[in-house]
């Protein structure tokens, strides 16, 4: 049985220029990250294929769409809150006439 060869997650993160908590997060939710699924040890540690690694790196392999996607649904999401907040402290003002004392 031949055996794969595997990258250890804080390589794998330095390789990419990034963090190994995104690596982690990534696994979490979603169970791979761009597309590679890591191999997880007994112990609880992951350890990433090499191949693919290095096939992601190349360039062969494109990155997946929900990286852009999340920080659009982020900046969307701050945008609703903006929207909202503004409509309820305009609702909250109150008017006032010339003439009028408070």
């Amino acid at each position: 049985m031949k055996q794969q060869a595997l990258i250890p997650n804080a390589d794998f993160a330095r390789l990419l220029g990034g963090k190994r908590a995104s690596l982690n997060t990534s696994v979490y939710r979603r169970g791979e990250f761009c597309g590679i699924k890591p191999v997880k040890l007994p112990n609880g540690r992951l350890m990433w294929p090499a191949d693919e690694v290095n096939r992601l790196l190349a360039g062969e392999m494109p990155p997946p769409a929900q990286v852009g996607d999340s920080a659009a649904r982020l900046a969307a999401g701050k945008a609703a809150a903006k929207a909202r907040r503004l409509t309820v402290e305009s609702t909250e003002v109150e008017t006032l006439t010339d003439g009028e004392a408070r």
